[in-house]
C-alpha cells in the first residue's frame, strides 16, 4: 500500500500493519510524539491497521484534537484512580473541556481535601503501569447491561 506523509513524503509499505508501526518505521519522530492519527482526514486510533493507500497525519499534543484525546484519557484514568480506592463510588460524567478534564462521582461519604494526594499517587501509579489503551466498541445494550452489572447507575440514563 501507497502511505503518503505529510510534507509530501511517500512510502510503499506492506498491507495490514498498525498504525504506530508505521510511525515507528517510516516516521520515527511521529512516533514518539504521536497520540493518535488521521488516515484520509478521520481520526484514528495508534492499534488501528491500515488496509489501503492513505494519507497519514499523525495527531500530536500541540494540535487540538490530541489535548482532546489526551483530556478524555486522563479522565479516565482518574476514574479507574477513584474506582481503586473507592470501590463503592458511582461513575456519572467524565468529559474533556477546553483546559482539561473533570469527572463527577457520587460517594457514599465525603472526600476530603487530603483524599486528592491518594488520588493522584493512585493515578501516577496507573500511568506508571503504562496498560494499554483499548477501545471496544459493543452493541448499546450489552454496554448497558454491563454497566447495570456493575451497579453504575449513572450510565445506564
Amino acid at each position: 500500500m501507497i502511505l503518503t506523509f505529510p510534507g509530501g513524503l511517500v512510502f510503499e509499505a506492506e498491507n495490514g500493519l498498525r498504525i504506530s508501526d508505521v510511525f515507528k518505521n517510516y516516521l520515527p519522530s511521529a512516533y514518539k510524539t504521536a497520540i493518535a492519527a488521521r488516515v484520509d482526514g478521520k481520526i484514528a486510533e495508534l492499534s488501528d491497521v491500515l488496509t489501503s493507500d492513505c494519507y497519514l497525519a499523525p495527531i500530536t499534543f500541540s494540535d487540538e484534537d490530541g489535548k482532546n484525546i489526551y483530556r478524555h484519557t486522563c479522565a479516565h484514568v482518574l476514574a479507574m484512580a477513584v474506582k481503586h480506592i473507592y470501590p463503592t463510588v458511582k461513575l456519572a460524567l467524565g468529559p474533556a473541556i477546553e483546559n482539561g478534564f473533570y469527572y463527577d462521582f457520587e460517594f457514599k461519604t465525603p472526600i476530603s481535601r487530603e483524599d486528592f494526594q491518594k488520588i493522584e499517587a493512585e493515578m501516577r501509579k496507573i500511568i506508571k503501569a503504562n496498560l494499554p489503551i483499548t477501545k471496544k466498541a459493543v452493541p448499546k445494550k450489552e454496554a448497558l447491561a454491563v454497566m447495570k452489572s456493575f451497579d453504575e447507575d449513572y450510565k445506564v440514563q
